[in-house]
């Protein structure tokens, strides 16, 4: 498909509906789905953050 980023976004695309399937059956959904993910994400690696938001 193409190295560098235009080969991981036309990867992403490829992959766009098992991927949104994935988080959607995780609890990330909706337009700021990202948002809690990345939260966890930080506090998983030990990061202290309290909740932001």
């Amino acid at each position: 498909m193409g190295e560098g980023l235009a080969g991981q976004l036309l990867a992403y695309q490829a992959n766009k509906s098992i991927l949104d399937k994935l988080l959607k059956e995780a609890g990330f959904e909706g337009e700021f789905s990202l948002g809690p993910m990345i939260m966890a994400m930080l506090r998983a690696n030990g990061h202290g953050l309290g909740k932001v938001g």
